[in-house]
């Protein structure tokens, strides 16, 4: 009798057992996912030359005659990302000149850029190359280019040449 029990007992406990996996297993969750997308202008840039004129050789001139000139329009205050080569390679403030344009080790010379906003504050390149901007509320930045180049008297007189290449994307 106290064996009858105790099975009748412990089958009840089964079955109760067995219907809460089942209806742990038969309930379903359901979530949602939304997809947004902003859409937006498109980033312009445009550019001026830097400008050095004559240096004498042997000698360092610490700005140039004409500044270069970045400007980009977009977004209004969205943060933008530009991206800086100098002679095809990550540019990091020194973009080497050559001697009539063609890469040379000998004949080349160090132009330390520098890159101002309008109100005169230097903004850096980041380790990457990258300079890293927010558009105003018009969705504009101007950017000033200068630096300094450094001769030696060994130097090949005539016309050393660069070719800077600025990629910009919007980061937000």
């Amino acid at each position: 009798l106290f064996r009858s029990l105790i099975l009748k007992g412990l089958k009840k406990i089964y079955i109760l057992i067995l219907l809460v996996i089942i209806n742990t297993l038969t309930i379903a969750e359901e979530i949602t996912l939304d997809v947004t997308a902003r859409i937006v202008e498109n980033l312009t840039i445009t550019t001026n030359d830097v400008n050095f004129g004559k240096i004498v050789r042997g000698k360092e001139k610490r700005e140039p005659d004409v500044p270069g000139m970045i400007y980009i329009d977009g977004e209004s205050n969205s943060i933008v990302s530009l991206e800086l080569q100098g002679n095809g390679e990550e540019m990091k403030n020194i973009l080497n000149l050559y001697y009539k344009g063609i890469k040379n080790e000998e004949n080349k010379i160090a132009y330390k850029a520098k890159f101002f906003r309008k109100n005169g504050e230097e903004v850096l390149l980041n380790s990457n190359g990258k300079l890293t901007l927010n558009l105003s509320d018009e969705g504009s930045e101007e950017i000033s280019i200068k630096g300094s180049i450094q001769t030696n008297k060994n130097i090949e007189l005539g016309n050393y040449e660069g070719v800077v290449s600025i990629r910009v994307k919007y980061l937000r």
